[in-house]
């Protein structure tokens, strides 16, 4: 089997445990009123790891031992540990860039991961991540596609990819003493710390919970001063003062992220959050997109986060202070005029590269493994490149239009309900998610808290 991957043309990562024991771990569910099913008390499994292409032996980390060589492996995520084919952390003893850039000083790390590549969700990762440096996103996660032996059972394609953490030189750069690094998390609950709940979801309750500082290194006096920072947040948001404590350009850059790409989670769509240091100047920034299964759904209407009133956006989007919505729409016009050639350029060139041929031929396998009937590169390539081209043209219909909108008639709905028919400007009947409605012939934009 080892010869047959390496034949694909794919790097092959080898996970050898000791005593080849396998990962494991316990399932759980959420409590009353909360989101999703859970996995807790995951096993971190010490082993060595090679990575090879074709002939030529690119890493091994040696046997383990502790804090010298070798890794960690660990099931990762919550529902995803639920599936057959499970995601993995990995966590090397020794600090090194896996992904081979030719600069070992920046890149290396010892926290990485093999995210499942699932066929269902064709190249929607590479896809998102490409989106998420278009709009300039303070960093973008990188990865390879790899085949992966897990003591010597072919596991499938899976993506090696860095993780959300705190490095300065090659990830997400905050102060060491005094940064953070924050998830609005429908997950907190299997989480071994997080702050108090927030005012905004309505549906389950969120929580920040922490990349950085990790919990068992937060004090109190940090948690005080973030509980607080975030309360303010809240507040300002809530009362239109938010441009003291948002960092405008990363905010519309994420939410406009996943609007192009069509994003339908809304509740749990990885929302990371940074801010630099405790100074009165830090403000919160968004952080990068991640998690893209569920991109390319929401035709002919924004992102469900975009609608949502459970975080900011709609809140800022609606706000008597336009700054955050003057930056949204001043962002898409920066990037309409190129964003379908940059995406096409960039899904032309990675069909024409020998990476895809290798893909193309490991999925294959990965199909034989994991028993379902894959797709091509190419054939993904052109789908993606038909939701850019019709996307673009949705959302410059749609700026125009509710930047129209709001200069016609805006108003201040109230709990009183309206004896006439509202509808939303596509002829449907109105209901509290829409921004825009029309009432006997005219346009209005509401206002609605």
């Amino acid at each position: 089997m080892r010869l047959v991957l390496l034949n694909t043309g794919l790097p092959l990562v080898e996970i050898n445990t000791v005593d080849r024991v396998a990962p494991t771990c316990d399932y759980v569910s959420a409590p009353e009123g909360c989101w999703g099913t859970g996995a807790a008390n995951k096993l971190k499994v010490p082993s060595r790891m090679t990575i090879r292409q074709g002939s030529k032996l690119l890493y091994d980390s040696g046997d383990y031992e502790e804090d010298q060589s070798g890794l960690t492996i660990a099931i990762r995520g919550n529902s995803s540990a639920y599936t057959e084919k499970k995601p993995y952390k990995l966590k090397l003893q020794k600090k090194a860039d896996l992904l081979f850039r030719g600069d070992d000083k920046k890149y290396k790390d010892k926290n990485w991961l093999l995210l499942k590549d699932d066929r269902s969700m064709s190249l929607n990762t590479m896809i998102g991540l490409k989106v998420n440096e278009l709009v300039g996103m303070q960093w973008t996660p990188r990865f390879m596609f790899v085949n992966v032996l897990l003591n010597d059972d072919y596991r499938g394609v899976y993506m090696l990819s860095e993780s959300v953490r705190r490095n300065p030189d090659c990830r997400l750069d905050v102060e060491e003493a005094t940064g953070y690094i924050m998830e609005y998390d429908a997950y907190w609950w299997n989480e071994p710390l997080s702050l108090a709940e927030g005012t905004f979801y309505q549906y389950a309750p969120m929580r920040y919970t922490f990349k950085y500082p990790d919990a068992e290194d937060m004090t109190q006096e940090q948690m005080a001063y973030i509980q607080n920072a975030v309360d303010q947040l809240e507040r300002s948001v809530a009362d239109g003062t938010y441009p003291l404590y948002v960092d405008l350009e990363s905010f519309a850059n994420w939410l406009l992220a996943h609007d192009i790409l069509g994003t339908s989670d809304g509740g749990g769509s990885n929302i990371f959050l940074t801010k630099r240091d405790s100074t009165a100047a830090s403000k919160f920034e968004m952080a990068n997109l991640w998690d893209f299964d569920t991109i390319e759904r929401t035709m002919g209407q924004w992102s469900n986060i975009h609608y949502l009133w459970g975080w900011y956006f709609k809140w800022m989007l609606e706000s008597e202070n336009r700054l955050f919505a003057d930056a949204f729409y001043s962002r898409w016009e920066e990037l309409s005029a190129t964003l379908v050639d940059d995406m096409n350029a960039f899904l032309d060139d990675f069909a024409a590269s020998p990476e895809a041929v290798a893909l193309d031929n490991a999925l294959l396998l990965d199909g034989k493994r994991w028993q379902y009937e894959n797709t091509t590169v190419d054939a993904d390539v052109e789908a993606a490149k038909v939701w850019f081209a019709e996307r673009k043209e949705w959302i410059d219909q749609q700026v125009e239009m509710e930047k129209a909108a709001v200069s016609i008639v805006p108003v201040r709905t109230t709990a009183a309900k309206s004896s006439k028919q509202r509808y939303d400007l596509w002829g449907r009947r109105y209901h509290a998610r829409s921004t825009f409605y029309v009432e006997s012939g005219k346009k209005y934009f509401s206002l609605q808290k």
